[in-house]
Order: structure tokens, then sequence, then C-alpha cells
């Protein structure tokens, strides 16, 4: 089974699911494909964008309308939409509210267990889901606690591939969660991504340093050479492993291919090289759960909702990517994800 949900009403993420549908034509003949979301935006969405000549390069849109609506989730092959109602007005007019309320009924519609399953997010505002959900830090810490395993935080892009040692928290909390047992995790995780997804036997994983220089010797903190560098010389696993790394040149290296991945930090370290590069293509990939749960690498683009300048390259790639998943683990296809 395949899950796509819509996330945040008032965003791109109608857009670019409509323009990515195509992608699924060939899986919908094996198992279910099911849209996750209010059916009354779904509708609503598609005949403004239409009046407004915004789905014109769409595929398959006329297809799309023909899926099978259900209020459960289905068994049977095809296109499903499971429709989890709503406030019946147009995008605009929703309160914050209510676009909170949506977007936490379609993550709380992903079942714990299931067949084989991967899911496509659309994207959140974690300000709005927070008025209905007052700890949300974010739809990789709730994937992580529905499916009871700690997810690597994956950034993908075509020549980059950056993993997070810590993903939502304060700047100021980050180096007292550094530790080797945490790294050992998120190195493992990584390579078991590297591994399964990109075909990677050995990966070579670049350890990022923490403070600037990588702490250069202990002048600008201890961490990088008690932690990071005592965890580097210790290792022992399927990865090869260098570090610490200063984080403003070990980015330039595995662009240039000397590493397979990078293993960042912190949040803002290993997105802002990501984003610079590749803004409109990464992809954000939750490693190390039961499931495959992908998104594309950007918010919900409310701004963006009617613009004809809105990139859906990131949702084509998160999309292919869970469709490319689902083939090569059920049906043995290698020529995926590349």
């Amino acid at each position: 089974m395949l899950l796509v949900t819509l996330g945040d009403p008032y965003s791109i993420n109608i857009r670019g699911v409509v323009q990515t549908l195509h992608a699924t034509k060939d899986l919908q003949n094996l198992m279910p494909v099911v849209i996750i979301g209010s059916y009354f935006q779904w509708q609503d969405q598609l005949q403004i964008l239409r009046s407004k000549g915004l789905l014109s390069s769409a595929p398959d849109v006329e297809n799309s309308l023909k899926m099978k609506v259900t209020q459960e989730l289905p068994e049977g092959k095809g296109l499903w939409f499971l429709d989890l109602g709503g406030a019946e007005v147009s995008y605009d007019a929703l309160s914050q509210e209510e676009r909170s309320r949506q977007s936490v009924a379609a993550l709380c519609a992903i079942p714990k267990s299931h067949t084989i399953m991967a899911v496509v997010t659309g994207p959140v505002d974690k300000n709005i889901v927070s008025l209905t959900w007052k700890n949300f830090r974010g739809q990789t810490e709730y994937f992580s606690e529905l499916w009871g395993s700690d997810a690597l935080m994956l950034l993908s892009g075509p020549k980059l591939k950056v993993g997070l040692a810590t993903n939502h928290m304060a700047l100021s909390e980050v180096p007292t969660h550094i530790t080797a047992s945490l790294l050992q995790d998120k190195v493992a995780k990584f390579t078991q991504a590297l591994q399964e997804i990109y075909g990677i036997s050995k990966p070579r994983l670049a350890v990022c340093g923490l403070n600037p220089h990588a702490g250069d010797r202990g002048l600008f903190g201890i961490e990088d050479k008690t932690v990071i560098e005592a965890f580097v010389k210790s290792y022992k696993g399927p990865a090869s492993l260098t570090g610490p790394i200063s984080a403003d040149t070990v980015f330039h290296f595995a662009l240039k291919g000397r590493f397979d991945g990078v293993l960042a930090m912190y949040h803002d370290q290993g997105l802002t090289p990501m984003k610079t590069i590749y803004f409109e293509e990464a992809i954000n990939i939750s490693a190390g759960l039961p499931f495959l749960r992908v998104s594309p690498d950007h918010g919900p683009a409310s701004d963006m909702i009617l613009s004809p300048e809105a990139s859906f390259k990131s949702f084509e790639n998160a999309m292919a990517s869970a469709v490319g998943y689902l083939e090569k683990t059920l049906f043995g296809k290698e020529d995926l994800w590349k």
C-alpha cells in the first residue's frame, strides 16, 4: 500500500500530488494507492487550478478525478481517496484551527502497522499543527513515535546525501545530545539506507564536526575530539567513516564524490548546503523505520498555491522514490532509486 497525505490544505500539496500521480500508474494495478485528506478540498482546489490554467501540464488529471472515495483504508487495488471530511469552504477561507485539524487528521489516519507500505507526506506548518497538537515537533518525530523507532532524517539530492544526528531542537540543546551511542545509531541507519535504497554496499561516510573547524584541536570546544573523533576511531561496522571534518569544507568534498554521505550534527548544518544546492529537487527520507516515509524537502509554500512559478520537482522525486521502493521491495526491480 502506498499512502499519500495531503498535509496542510492551504498549500501547494494538492497541486503537487496531482502533478505526480502519473508515477503511480503501474502501481495502482498491483496495490492500493491511497490519498488521504479532505475530498472537498481536493475537488475545490482542482476546479480553481483548472480555471486558472494551472493544471494544463499535469499528467493524468482526468484519471485522478475518477478515483474511488472511501471513509476507511481500502484493501483492493487501484486509486483511492480516504476522505477525512472537514469544513467545506475554499482553502483561503479556512481558519487556522481547521487547517491544523485537517493536517493532524491526515497523520492520524496512518496505521501503526500494515502490509509493506510507503508513505509520502505532504508538508505541514508546524505552528499551524501546534494549535491542536501542542507538543508537535515535526513529521519525522511523529513517524518515529508511531512506528516505534528513532528515525534518521536523511536529505537526498542527486549528488549529495545528508543525514542528521539531531533533528528539530534548539541549537543550545545539540551538544548534550551528541553522544557515542547516538552517533552509532545514526551511522547504522544511514548505512542501511544507503545500502538498501541506493545499493551502496560499503558507504563512505563523512562525520561532520560540531564546532567551527571541528574544534580546531580544542580551541573551539572539546566535543569534536572527546566524542566525535573518539567514536570514529572506535567504530566497527560496514561503513567507512572519516571525521570529524569541518562543516565549512565537508559538503564540498561530498559533492565532488569523495563521500557517499555526510552525517551532520544538527538541522541547519545539514540542510543549509543541501537546500542551497538542491532547493527544488531534494527529498526528505525517514530512514530506519519499519516502513518508508518520504516527503518533499520544503514547507507548505502557501504563498505559491496559485503561482505559475511553483516547482514540483521535489514532489516528483518523493513520489518516484516511494513507488520505486515498493516495486523494488515487492517485485525485485533493480533499476530504481537512480
